[in-house]
C-alpha cells in the first residue's frame, strides 16, 4: 500500500483509509462522550456495525448509512459531493468535524443544531433513519458552504 501525503486529495476510499491510518496512532476520541455521539453509538450497536473508539460515532454512523444506500438528496449528480465530504471529514480532527457540522450559518446557534440532531437520533425508528439524520445535517452544512449544491 503506497504512502499518502496529508495534502493530497484522493478518492473517498483513499481518504477513508488515510484517516484510519492517522487514527490508528491516536487516543480514543473525547468528543464521543457528547450526547449526540453516544446516541449515534447506540444506533451503530443496534445495527451491529463496527464501532471504532478512534472515530467520531456520528461520522461512523454517516458512513454506515452511506454504505447501506441512505441518500438524502434525490439528485444522483449530488451524491458524489456528499461522499467526498464524508471522506474529507474522516481526515479531520474530531473537534474540527464537530465544529464544522454544527456551525451551519443557515441554521440556529451550534448548541441548538447539535440538540436538533440529538432529538432526531433519539426519535429515529431504525439505524437507517438515524443515519439519514446525520447525513442530512452534513449535507445541509455542505450546501451552506457551497451554494452551488442547492
Amino acid at each position: 500500500m503506497p504512502y499518502w501525503y496529508p495534502w493530497e486529495d484522493g478518492t473517498p476510499e483513499q481518504l477513508r483509509r488515510k484517516a484510519k491510518f492517522y487514527q490508528s496512532a491516536a487516543l480514543p476520541v473525547p468528543q464521543n462522550n457528547r450526547l449526540v455521539n453516544r446516541a449515534a453509538w447506540r444506533w451503530l450497536k443496534e445495527a451491529k456495525a463496527p464501532v471504532d473508539p478512534y472515530s467520531l460515532h456520528v461520522l461512523t454512523l454517516a458512513w454506515w448509512g452511506w454504505d447501506n444506500e441512505v441518500r438524502v438528496d434525490r439528485r444522483k449528480n449530488r451524491w458524489e459531493a456528499l461522499e467526498l465530504q464524508l471522506g474529507y471529514l474522516s481526515g479531520w480532527k474530531p473537534e474540527d468535524v464537530m465544529e464544522w457540522v454544527f456551525e451551519n450559518p443557515d441554521g440556529p446557534d451550534a448548541e441548538e443544531q447539535e440538540e436538533s440532531l440529538l432529538i432526531w437520533l433519539k426519535g429515529a425508528r431504525s439505524p437507517l433513519s438515524a443515519a439519514s439524520g446525520v447525513l442530512e445535517a452534513i449535507w445541509s452544512r455542505q450546501q451552506a458552504a457551497y451554494p452551488s449544491l442547492r
